[in-house]
């Protein structure tokens, strides 16, 4: 059989071809080594490492590489690639979304590592034995593809091909460990595991007190274990705000003290800058529908979250996807109240039913983004209740003529009666600058002015929500993930800041009038 090596121009070859052909030339190769007698994966078939990662992986797991590979699959393959039997490589932790290719990576690296022997025993290592057994069985299935068989004894018998461990003819053994039987003292094996892949780690219901059991096994009991030059390779998405993995990222207040020199790739959304809306469907069902944002991989593209966010539930892609799991210590807003308090409705209709509307918006900084949410208000039961219904900020770098144009669509588009600017920074230039936008000049303009600190205007809006008299009507993914952050001493987001503006002027009479603009107040108790 001739060498398959790869020179450049046949990379480029290699690279067109269609799916079906590199499968059926696999298979061919295959079919000539157990023809031969081959018991390993001939020469021929390992497409030499000088053709780099990315040939092998199209020419050996066509299938599973078929969408290609996004900046974090790049960022992974080249450091599972650079390992040599030598090196004593960083760990790498990978928080990738759910459906984005995380645990298939791990488990091709772990099939790439053994055939090009550059790990000789690896443990891969999840919350419980059943979970570490799946991956397993996953390798199994890769390493048949490679043609690697099973390690036999003196008599042909099979030494290891169990659910729980992989020992082959070509020297590398893989086994399963889960927490749940590492805690009890399991031995890893007679050899030091110089590779352990940590998958699957964190469940949702984990208490801190169950992540701190976590972290013991894995820093007394696993990694000492290891050789000196272990490879260590860490990949789940963000499900929990308190766990090993928000702890590796971190984003958690307890902060890992173990893998210090770690490389962190993500957290990493399925997608980014996504934006939504509540669309109610015959038989009263409420979908939510993506209707702006970028996917972070082909294979996982506007499409695939569309249909995640349908079968799963938009709460359940938020965290399994999106990485949205935690509450800063202190926010004055948690997602638990604003599901409470979410009017699940079509926000376009809804704003139909409401007395008042009205747009705030809070000038860019330094930042160039312009904060603009659209907020009413109507009488439920002789109480005062305020809804937001979208949030327009602008991207950071918007102009002055491109906020400004932003201001009066969103005017336009929902019918405000009043637009309510901060003028702190600008002065009378933030009311000009809309003015001067067509169809602005038609729009009443109240200028307001703080004169005390974001945390004193902020909080008695959120307690408006804790009452249970403000909603967000449908979802407003980037608004709710900065209000659920912000704490006091943190730079105030400037939709944080708009919403408040809308929601002040709705439901909190203003204090004094300043000015003979359309209207200006300063609210003094800011």
């Amino acid at each position: 059989m001739s060498d398959l090596t790869l020179t450049t121009k046949s990379q480029d070859y290699w690279r067109r071809w269609p799916l079906e052909a590199k499968i059926k030339l696999r298979d061919r190769l295959r079919e000539e080594a157990i023809k031969a007698g081959i018991m390993e994966a001939p020469d021929s078939m390992k497409i030499d490492a000088t053709g780099g990662w990315r040939e092998w992986l199209e020419f050996h797991f066509p299938t599973y590489v078929r969408d290609g590979f996004s900046p974090r699959h790049v960022t992974f393959w080249e450091w599972a690639w650079a390992i040599t039997r030598e090196s004593d490589p960083a760990p790498f932790v990978g928080i990738w979304p759910r459906g984005g290719s995380k645990s298939t990576s791990a488990e091709m690296a772990c099939a790439v590592w053994g055939v090009r022997g550059v790990r000789r025993y690896m443990v891969y290592v999840c919350a419980t034995q059943r979970q570490a057994d799946d991956h397993i069985q996953n390798i199994a299935n890769l390493l048949e593809k490679l043609g690697v068989g099973r390690s036999v004894n003196e008599y042909g018998t099979s030494k290891g091909w169990k659910r729980n461990r992989l020992r082959t003819n070509m020297g590398f053994t893989i086994d399963a460990l889960g927490l749940d039987v590492a805690s009890r003292g399991a031995k890893l094996d007679e050899f030091r595991p110089d590779a352990f892949i940590f998958d699957d780690l964190d469940d949702e219901f984990d208490t801190l007190r169950t992540t701190e059991k976590k972290v013991k096994t894995i820093t007394n009991s696993i990694l000492p274990a290891g050789t000196s030059n272990v490879a260590v390779l860490c990949i789940q998405n963000l499900i929990t705000a308190t766990g090993v993995f928000a702890r590796l990222a971190g984003v958690a207040q307890e902060k890992a003290d173990f893998l210090v020199n770690r490389i962190v790739s993500g957290p990493e959304p399925a997608m980014r800058d996504i934006r939504t809306r509540s669309v109610q469907q015959e038989g009263g069902a409420i979908r939510v529908e993506i209707v702006g944002g970028t996917p972070t991989w082909e294979g996982q593209g506007l499409q695939a979250c569309q249909s995640f966010i349908d079968k799963w539930g938009w709460t359940a892609f938020e965290k399994e996807a999106l990485h949205n799991v935690g509450d800063k210590a202190g926010a004055l807003w948690n997602r638990e109240i604003l599901r409470a308090t979410r009017e699940i409705s079509n926000a376009k209709e809804f704003a139909k039913t409401l007395d008042k509307i009205v747009v705030g918006v809070d000038p860019p900084g330094s930042t160039g983004r312009c904060g603009i949410v659209v907020c009413g208000s109507k009488t439920i039961a002789g109480k005062l209740h305020g809804y937001t219904l979208a949030d327009c900020s602008t991207e950071p770098g918007a102009s002055p003529g491109e906020w400004g144009a932003a201001v009066v669509q969103a005017a336009l588009d929902w019918e405000a009666n009043e637009v309510v600017d901060e003028v702190n920074q600008g002065g009378a230039m933030v009311t000009h600058t809309i003015k001067q936008v067509k169809g602005g000049e038609k729009l009443k303009i109240v200028e307001v002015r703080a004169t005390r600190g974001k945390h004193t205007r902020a909080e008695p809006i959120s307690t408006l929500m804790e009452e249970g008299r403000e909603h967000h009507v449908g979802t407003h993914t980037d608004l709710e993930n900065l209000i659920c952050r912000w704490v006091t001493g943190d730079e105030s987001p400037d939709p944080l800041d708009a919403k408040v503006w809308a929601l002040w002027r709705l439901m909190i009479e203003p204090a004094t009038v300043t000015s003979d603009a359309d209207e200006s107040y300063s609210f003094s108790s800011f």
